[in-house]
């Protein structure tokens, strides 16, 4: 990595992946997988990777003040 070069992303607390009518949500530090449900720490900052497995999906937390679109292919 170069002076110029960007920094790396920064590896994912929480990876969601968008299926037609649910959300699949895989936490890194743990095995477990669960559906339509996010539990995370308050006041932590917080990685968060979205995909979308099929079609088109829109990821919105009202304190983000903003949707996150995700796209089949493009995480």
């Amino acid at each position: 990595m170069g002076i110029s070069d960007p920094p790396p992303p920064p590896k994912p607390d929480v990876v969601l992946i968008g299926h037609q009518w649910w959300w699949e949500v895989r936490y890194m530090n743990s095995v477990a997988v669960v559906a339509n449900e996010i539990h995370i720490p308050v006041g932590k900052p917080l990685a968060l990777r979205l995909d979308a497995a099929d079609v088109l999906h829109e990821f919105w937390v009202p304190e983000l003040a903003r949707k996150i679109k995700t796209v089949p292919g493009h995480p």
